[in-house]
């Protein structure tokens, strides 16, 4: 997983100034958090998706083989192909903007056939095409990401809530209109479903 940064505490209650109320009052906004503060990680192991948090390539255990067998992937319509022979050969695969998903892959054990990381900013992961290999591999991927990426997190600062209380009529067993509460995250676009089977690739 990348890095993930969030701007407010997720907590079932009400949060002080996006904080937890038990939290530091010098806790630091943005700040690095793990995964549960995002995902619902039960979603992701029902449908048995292997993950790693960001941090686990920083840990000791980790061995040397892993880390040192990394092909770098370049996206870019002006990045230079490594020169034959060269380190840089073995350590980067450089593709060019609307390079199929599907591809990757290829591109990555031809670099290095023994590569055990793959590392590609998320600049050039968008300058990808969105297609795995068929209409049906985009529709399975599609299925799985709504699942285990689409999460309704809600947000509630008390600083919005006090008043209400004495709102004639408010309704406090009502989720949805109780709390001025902000609902989760725009989730991720869906990869395209041609019906011809042809590739959306430029």
């Amino acid at each position: 997983m990348p890095p993930l940064t969030c701007s407010c505490d997720r907590y079932w209650g009400h949060l002080e100034n996006c904080r937890m109320p038990t939290a530091p009052r010098a806790m630091p906004l943005p700040y690095r958090c793990t995964q549960d503060s995002l995902f619902e990680i039960k979603f992701w192991n029902d449908k048995k998706v292997d993950f790693r948090e960001a941090d686990f390539l920083d840990d000791a255990r980790v061995p040397r083989a892993v880390t040192e067998a990394a092909v770098r992937v370049v996206v870019h319509p002006d990045a230079p192909l490594p020169q034959a022979g060269t380190a840089e050969e073995t350590f980067s695969a450089v593709l060019r903007p609307g390079t199929p998903m599907s591809e990757v892959g290829a591109a990555v054990r031809r670099a290095n056939a023994d590569a055990r990381l793959v590392e590609i900013g998320a600049a050039d992961l968008r300058r990808l095409c969105k297609w795995l290999g068929s209409t049906e591999q985009n529709a399975a991927f599609n299925a799985l990401q709504r699942y285990v990426l689409h999460e309704s997190a809600r947000y509630c600062p008390v600083e919005d809530h006090w008043p209400e209380v004495d709102r004639p009529g408010w309704d406090w067993m009502n989720p949805f209109t109780a709390y001025n509460c902000t609902w989760g995250f725009t989730p991720p676009t869906d990869f395209p479903e041609p019906a011809d089977g042809a590739p959306p690739c430029a």
